[in-house]
């Protein structure tokens, strides 16, 4: 049995609109490679009697003639063609011969035509995108029952050269789609269609090492727990995972190794780092090419931008974002010859300090990223301002750590808040985010750590607004004094990821 489609309502919803519409559309839909992007428009169009579809990839690394040929003998096999189609000499001439075939389809029938990988279709000097763009203005636009979707996995060159680009195919599209991986419960949802139904807190250690790709989830056997399933997959010589960092950057950039620098030099980062602070890192001037290798980045979701708390656009920051991304880097990428020589490599160290801490900060990660569902778990969509985080250095880490560029605690105290909600009505919350094997108890020294990072923020950001602190758990507080004295919200991981 073929395997149906999991979440994805709201494109599914849109592509459904798309097809039912009365006019040609031009649609392009972008996203990390992975991501199940060529999965979603298969199952949405393909094998539906009630239209024609059509389809071509786009060959990694292929030639102009390898496109071309392709592009040749797919339109023998969804025309179904049996006199052999002459080569094409160039996509002019390509596009030309199948538009008399367009023509010659019953009226009946809606078309849509797939471009998958179109960036690797588009090879140099190959003026794809100029005839792409002269058949659509000219012919295929005005066949109204046709739908055009182009599709590619490096997101940014969909964006400069399609989404964003001042003329050509921009000016053309009707829609867009940008595809993003499964949140936790679209991915125990796809677990669970798999036969792997394991519990709630496997399923984040799981996401935690390889985020929600639905190709990576497709790999993982049943009967086993994450620790077990993570091992197979990254931590095995022979497992699928094991080169996945390599192969996935190769294949998106011609300069891989300096967007790979970029992410090396942002993971080491925990509180996020600024534009400046990474052009010094990278030893990088302040013009376009690295703007572009960071928007680049932004655009695929391997990092994410971010404005910490009384901050301003220009002064964002840079985050990971990509979860199999920040453990590749953390647990495998300068370790992989050890890894070879241990065949049990993982068994060693999830039970370790360094793993527990290296989680927290990940876990933390996942709860920010998804601030959405806390506000609506919290039902606050109606009074949110502001959403971001905030940290104040005490003198002496200061001066260890200028540059950090967060401003310098006027006490000799810092303060590190990970997630704050300003609110409409004059409240602020204020997050505090704790991954632990059981419940969390508040003692009397972390109530003392957490009414300072009360007293510090009040008094650096000269606040008047009321003060509430929510703690974010997986398994839920052990109610005692102390917490009672100082907690108004207690929320745990499984209400807000989990339904």
């Amino acid at each position: 049995m073929s395997k149906q489609i999991i979440g994805r309502i709201k494109e599914i919803h849109k592509l459904n609109a798309i097809l039912n519409s009365s006019q040609s559309e031009l649609v392009a839909i972008y996203g990390r490679r992975r991501v199940g992007k060529t999965f979603l428009i298969r199952k949405t169009f393909d094998d539906n009697p009630k239209l024609f579809y059509f389809e071509v990839s786009g060959e990694k690394e292929g030639t102009f003639y390898d496109q071309l040929e392709n592009f040749r003998k797919n339109c023998e096999k969804y025309f179904k063609i049996d006199v052999p189609i002459k080569e094409f000499a160039n996509w002019k001439e390509a596009f030309a011969t199948f538009t008399k075939l367009l023509l010659k389809m019953p009226v009946s029938k809606k078309i849509v035509i797939f471009f998958d990988e179109l960036p690797w279709l588009a090879t140099p000097k190959s003026k794809i995108l100029q005839s792409l763009d002269y058949y659509w203005n000219n012919e295929w636009s005005k066949i109204d029952r046709l739908k055009l979707i182009i599709c590619g996995s490096a997101a940014s060159w969909m964006l400069k050269k399609i989404i964003h680009a001042k003329g050509g195919l921009h000016n053309r599209l009707t829609q867009k789609i940008h595809l993003t991986p499964f949140s936790l419960d679209e991915s125990k949802k796809y677990l669970s269609s798999s036969k792997i139904n394991i519990e709630n807190i496997e399923i984040l250690k799981l996401y935690l090492s390889v985020g929600g790709i639905p190709y990576y989830l497709s790999l993982m056997d049943k009967g086993k727990s994450a620790v077990e399933i993570i091992q197979a997959l990254l931590f095995a010589k022979e497992g699928p995972l094991f080169d996945e960092f390599d192969i996935l950057f190769k294949s998106l950039y011609t300069e891989s190794e300096i967007h790979v620098k970029i992410l090396l030099t942002v993971a080491k980062s925990r509180y996020g780092i600024s534009r400046s602070m990474l052009l010094e890192e990278t030893s990088s001037s302040s013009g376009g090419g690295i703007n572009d290798k960071i928007e680049e980045l932004v655009a695929a979701d391997f990092i994410e931008k971010f404005i910490p708390y009384g901050r301003t656009k220009k002064d964002y920051y840079l985050r990971l974002a990509d979860e199999f991304i920040y453990f590749y880097i953390k647990w495998i990428k300068n370790k992989k010859e050890a890894i070879k020589k241990t065949p049990d490599y993982w068994f060693n160290i999830f039970n370790s300090s360094s793993y527990e801490s290296w989680a927290g900060y990940a876990f933390e990660n996942l709860c920010i990223k998804n601030v959405e569902l806390i506000i609506k778990k919290l039902k606050l969509e109606s009074l949110v301002k502001e959403v971001g985080s905030w940290r104040y250095c005490s003198e002496r880490t200061y001066e260890k750590q200028k540059k950090t560029q967060f401003k310098k605690s006027t006490s000799n105290k810092g303060a590190q808040i990970d997630l704050l909600i300003e609110r409409k009505d004059n409240v602020i919350i204020l997050f505090e985010i704790k991954f632990t094997n059981s419940k969390f108890t508040i003692s009397k020294a972390y109530y003392q750590e957490l009414t300072n990072k009360i007293d510090v923020f009040k008094r650096e950001t000269n606040c008047k607004k009321q003060i509430f602190l929510a703690m974010i758990t997986w398994w839920g507080l052990n109610h005692n004094q102390y917490s009672q004295e100082i907690v108004s919200f207690d929320l745990t991981a499984e209400e807000i990821f989990f339904s």
